[in-house]
């Protein structure tokens, strides 16, 4: 007598515990599996090393955009993102004030220079002089009255949160159209990875940052508008590693659905854009 299930030979009433052995068997290995796949989130977790994985990408970018993919650090993606804003901002802050400071300050440099020019020439008593000296401390005057007073402090807060504000929906934005059209095309993306990638990608906006602040008084403009340019470039490039991580697409609708999006958002944005002057004007009117 043999068993129908293994073929093991049988005595005459003995039943064959292969279906038992094959279960729990079964079950030792769905457990060893369990405990592998909970030492790979363990492992992810101890991973998500908020700093280090900045750095990767700026070292190995395609590996830290599917890191973050894959491990759905969606919420790195935002505070990355987050953190871009406000640094670009101070910056960007710092030296508008300092431009408009520095304007006033050349206007009384020059008309220092000229009350010194006039001392020499004509004596620290002329009339030339003494015009000249009234009107370094009249620029003085018109200097603090247009930076030590409460409408450009509120101008400056506001153009500072706007700056923060501004970068951060777009990113929103451009996941969501990412999101749209990734869905349109039957990807498996979700928001939150998607999020994860293009937070993360939105970091090489550093580079700009660094640019701007060594070329902006520079006065070779076209290099620093190709610098810039390729910094936009690499960002796109990373936004589509992201996207195709996420979406689980091929090549080339993934390209598709990238282009579309950009263009998508630059179409809108530029459409908003107008709206709101036209109703500027609208309202100026009146």
């Amino acid at each position: 007598m043999f068993c129908m299930k293994c073929g093991r030979k049988l005595e005459d009433g003995e039943v064959c515990n292969c279906e038992q052995q094959n279960a729990n068997a079964s079950q030792v290995e769905g457990t060893k599996q369990e405990e592998v796949k909970q030492e790979n989130v363990n492992s992810n977790k101890k991973s998500n090393n908020f700093f280090k994985n900045l750095g990767n990408l700026f070292v190995r970018p395609v590996d830290a955009i599917k890191d973050a993919v894959q491990n759905n650090r969606w919420v790195n993606g935002i505070i990355y993102v987050v953190i871009v804003c406000i640094v670009s901002s101070i910056f960007s802050t710092i030296f508008s004030v300092a431009s408009t400071i520095g304007y006033y300050n050349d206007n009384i440099s020059y008309v220092r220079e000229s009350y010194q020019n006039a001392v020499r020439k004509y004596g620290e008593d002329s009339f030339s002089a003494r015009m000249y000296l009234e009107r370094i401390e009249s620029a003085k005057e018109v200097r603090n009255e247009a930076i030590f007073n409460f409408e450009f402090i509120l101008k400056t807060i506001g153009n500072f949160l706007k700056k923060i504000v501004t970068p951060i929906i777009g990113v929103l934005f451009i996941t969501l159209v990412l999101f749209a059209f990734g869905k349109l095309f039957k990807g498996q993306c979700t928001f939150g990875t998607l999020l994860a990638g293009v937070g993360l990608a939105y970091n090489i906006q550093y580079l700009q940052i660094i640019i701007t602040q060594i070329f902006a008084r520079i006065p070779y403009v076209n290099v620093l508008v190709t610098l810039v340019s390729l910094v936009t470039m690499a960002y796109g490039i990373l936004v589509f590693f992201a996207f195709w991580e996420s979406s689980k697409l091929d090549e080339n609708k993934s390209a598709v659905v990238v282009f579309i999006s950009f263009f998508t958002t630059l179409f809108i944005s530029s459409l908003f854009t107008v709206v709101i002057q036209v109703a500027k004007n609208i309202i100026a009117e009146f």
